[in-house]
């Protein structure tokens, strides 16, 4: 590399990192990542991977490992619980430093600056890299495990493969996601036989060897449940196994793409419902430029290209299953995996657009237009994740506040019932609580509170309770009311 390539790498990675853990130091630990730090620091107070999930109640826990494990010899090694949330950004700078090798390997220099570049800065995989979730392990280690396949393969080099057999394994001890790297691996090998005659063992020394890492944890879960992953599933439904066709044809799954679009569109970019017109720069800019960078790769179809295009099309396939199947709109995080080759189609894109085919020096007079759009998508980029913060800061604010009421006021057996944020009000109260579901009504909430013996209630009515459900239940004789917010959270005490 040369000295300029050198400094505009370490620049990048800089920039890549900075953002990742001002806001990893600003965000709320929130959601499934109050699950996840739970477990983590369970694991420390216990010493060994707990047999229950207590803070979810399930009888076994059920979630692969890895990211617990390591998250609870931070924990151990500095004595400090926040170091945990520190996670997520080192896995997050670790990417951009395996994307940048990955796609030099592929292509050449400047397409892996362009692509660390805009990997550091994309809404979806810097926001994950932030939170305290498993999403950007599960991203390092396909890309890895990925890059050091196709220098195995291509060098006949055992040890390459051993190690990406290595990766493939922890990536399943990571999520359940790592499963489809092996269709990754599959259509590589086949790609690659077909031209240079690659030996099949290669492609079973990779399989076999991750496999045997990764699959031992699945007993446990299939055990306890009847499904290899968990009570809730990966793909296809819960422990009853349900036919994604019949969801399909008779829930009429699909209408998810139809009914909610701007949804599905709004969680992938990462904007927020106080989202202003800046914070939509960059999913204009990038989705023009991705589909432009599609086009050309799909017109020259080159080895390189199709293995870009295999990463993006497996996850967005895995992604579209599991939407249809579950309908969360939460389920587009599955498609993390992919961001590194789909910040090499923008790369190929703006290569395209900026730089001459012949030279692959940028056009003089293309120079302020490209640094413009450049520091505009970075500014989006930024303010984005900002406005994800801020909105997801108030609103654990206000949960919090709550919660401290109860942490105060109450005694450490009782049992919760809450309708939305179940997860992070169990961790900042501290207290055993069940979640009643979101849109319940005021049946449904005595019954799951008869059922489970809850003693408190913690309702919110933006999760949708039913119209007039915190009027019936004020004036129930069986409830009384406790703590009131001026932004419609409620507590009550049985009577």
């Amino acid at each position: 590399m040369k000295i300029t390539e050198k400094l505009t790498f370490m620049l990048i990675i800089f920039f890549g990192a900075l953002l990742r853990f001002y806001f990893a130091i600003i965000h709320p630990v929130s959601s499934d990542a109050t699950w996840h730090l739970a477990i983590a620091e369970n694991i420390v107070i216990l010493g060994h991977i707990p047999q229950a999930d207590t803070f979810r109640h399930y009888p076994f826990l059920w979630h692969p490992p890895l990211f617990h494990l390591i998250a609870a010899q931070l924990y151990e090694t500095t004595s400090n619980a926040l170091i945990m949330k520190f996670l997520s950004p080192i896995f997050g700078v670790m990417t951009l430093f395996i994307a940048f090798v990955f796609i030099r390997y592929l292509f050449r220099t400047d397409i892996a600056l362009l692509t660390t570049f805009f990997l550091a800065i994309i809404p979806l995989h810097l926001y994950f890299s932030v939170i305290s979730y498993v999403s950007t392990a599960i991203t390092f280690l396909t890309i890895f495990c990925v890059f050091l396949f196709l220098r195995g393969i291509s060098d006949e080099n055992h040890k390459m493969l051993i190690l990406s057999g290595l990766s493939f394994g922890l990536s399943i001890l990571t999520k359940a996601t790592g499963f489809t790297i092996a269709f990754i691996l599959l259509i590589i090998f086949f790609l690659y036989y077909r031209k240079k005659n690659v030996k099949v063992f290669n492609l079973l020394l990779t399989m076999v060897i991750g496999l045997l890492v990764g699959n031992l944890w699945y007993l446990r879960p299939y055990i306890a449940y009847g499904n290899p992953f968990g009570p809730a599933a990966f793909l296809f439904g819960s422990t009853s196994q349900r036919n994604i066709l019949e969801v399909i044809i008779i829930e009429r799954s699909y209408l998810i793409f139809f009914n909610q679009p701007e949804r599905l569109l709004a969680y992938f970019w990462v904007l927020s419902r106080n989202s202003s017109i800046i914070s939509y720069i960059t999913p204009i800019l990038m989705s023009l430029t991705f589909l432009y960078g599609l086009f050309e790769l799909l017109r020259r179809r080159q080895d390189s290209d199709i293995v870009l295009m295999t990463i993006v099309f497996v996850f967005t396939a895995i992604v579209i299953v599991y939407l249809l199947d579950h309908m969360e709109i939460q389920g587009i995080r599955l498609s993390l995996p992919m961001l590194p080759a789909l910040s090499g189609i923008l790369a190929f894109g703006v290569l395209k657009l900026f730089f001459s085919e012949k030279t692959h020096i940028l056009y003089s007079w293309r120079i302020y237009l490209l640094t413009f759009l450049f520091s505009l998508i970075c500014a989006s980029s930024t303010y984005a994740i900002y406005e994800k913060t801020y909105t997801v800061s108030s609103d654990i604010e206000i949960v919090g506040n709550a919660c401290i009421w109860i942490d105060q006021y109450t005694l450490d057996s009782i049992k919760l019932l809450n309708d939305g944020w179940r997860d992070d009000v169990e961790y900042l109260s501290k207290r055993y609580t069940i979640f009643s579901g979101t849109d319940a009504n005021f049946s449904r909430i005595l019954n799951s509170a008869q059922i489970h013996n809850a003693t408190y209630l913690l309702l919110q009515e933006s999760f949708g309770l039913e119209e007039g459900t915190i009027e019936l239940i004020d004036t129930s004789t069986q409830f009384n009311k406790v703590y009131e917010s001026d932004f419609s959270i409620h507590i009550y005490c049985m009577k």
